[in-house]
């Protein structure tokens, strides 16, 4: 399995910043490739759409859009939110917001066994999609 890590320092709160993460309908705003996210009746289960490279899910077409089930954890009290989906890659990962005398330090970890180039790239951009919505 491998593991992905990113961190980014914000000037938001981490009170602020927790708070929009962990709204099921913030997704798409800072995961790049979903383009829809909703709850499923129970908190955890999340229905998602996403745009995906074709490559990266073994199609000849150059992009593929591919509609999956979720689930979504969040803990308040620790300011952070684990997420997974069921699949062939074992896909799950997990954020956590923390205090900083500056703002917050936003932290990423995700973990699967699928091995796709610019998986690294593909969490500094969700970052910088956080940092610019908190702004």
């Amino acid at each position: 399995m491998t593991e992905y890590l990113s961190s980014r320092p914000l000037t938001s709160s981490a009170s602020a910043a927790y708070d929009y993460l962990s709204k099921v309908s913030n997704l798409p705003r800072y995961f790049p490739r979903i383009t829809s996210a909703e709850l499923r009746g129970e908190e955890e289960e999340v229905t998602t759409t996403a745009v995906l490279d074709g490559e990266d899910v073994g199609s000849e077409s150059r992009q593929v859009t591919v509609t999956g089930q979720a689930w979504f954890q969040t803990d308040h009290h620790a300011r952070s939110i684990t997420w997974g989906a069921e699949g062939p890659h074992d896909h799950h990962g997990s954020l956590t917001v923390a205090e900083t005398p500056d703002g917050a330090l936003l932290s990423i970890t995700l973990h699967t066994t699928a091995d796709y180039p610019g998986v690294q790239d593909s969490l500094e951009e969700t970052l910088d999609s956080i940092s610019d919505g908190l702004t």
